[in-house]
C-alpha cells in the first residue's frame, strides 16, 4: 500500500524521486561518518582478538589499543537481554565505534549478551538521523550521578545494522 501511494505521489510530483534520493544520499553520508568507526574498531578486535601465528598479537603479549573517540549523544535508548521479550528504556551519555555508555534504572548483568536500539541525531540543516540496532556485550558498571541517578552500563558494540523507519517502530 505504501509503495503504491509512493509510486502515484512521485507520478504527480516528478522531483519528488529527485529529492528523495538527496535525501538517501545525506543521510548515507551523515550515517557514514559513526559506521566507519564501528568497522574500524571491529576489524581492530577482531585481529587483536586471533593471537599468535596469523598476524595477531601473540599470546604472551598485550596491547593498548588507542580509545575510540566519543561522541556525547543523548538520546533514548531500548536494551534488552539477547533472547528475552522485555525491552527496557534509558538514556545515552556518550557512543563511539566501540560501544556505548548509558544509563537505566533496570540492570543487566556483567558479561550479558544486549541488544540495543537508539536513534542517530541529525547533523546539521538537510541531514537525517538513522535508528540503529546493535548486538554487544555489558562489559563494566559505572556509578550513578547524583542523588537518585540510574546506574551506567557500558556495552560494547560487536555487531549493528542500519534499520529503517518500519522495523525501528515494530523492534
Amino acid at each position: 500500500m505504501k509503495a503504491n501511494l509512493l509510486a502515484v505521489l512521485i507520478g504527480v510530483f516528478p522531483r519528488l524521486k529527485l529529492i528523495i534520493l538527496q535525501l538517501l544520499s545525506v543521510l548515507t553520508a551523515e550515517v557514514g561518518l559513526v559506521l566507519k568507526q564501528f568497522r574500524n574498531h571491529v576489524a581492530v578486535v577482531a585481529g587483536v582478538k586471533r593471537g599468535g601465528e596469523d598476524g595477531g598479537v601473540p599470546r604472551n603479549e598485550t596491547r593498548v589499543l588507542p580509545r575510540a573517540e566519543r561522541f556525547a549523544i543523548e538520546t533514548t535508548i531500548r536494551y534488552r537481554n539477547i533472547g528475552q521479550n522485555i525491552w527496557y528504556e534509558g538514556k545515552t551519555e556518550n557512543i563511539s565505534g566501540s560501544g556505548v555508555l548509558f544509563r537505566g534504572k533496570n540492570l543487566v548483568a556483567l558479561k550479558a549478551r544486549v541488544e540495543m536500539i537508539f536513534a542517530l541525531p541529525n547533523r546539521g540543516p538537510g541531514a537525517y538521523g538513522a535508528n540503529v540496532r546493535c548486538l554487544g556485550q555489558i562489559v563494566r558498571k559505572a556509578p550513578p550521578v547524583g542523588t537518585g541517578g540510574a546506574t551506567g552500563l557500558v556495552a560494547t558494540i560487536e555487531e549493528y545494522h542500519l534499520m529503517h523507519a518500519e522495523e525501528a517502530s515494530h523492534a
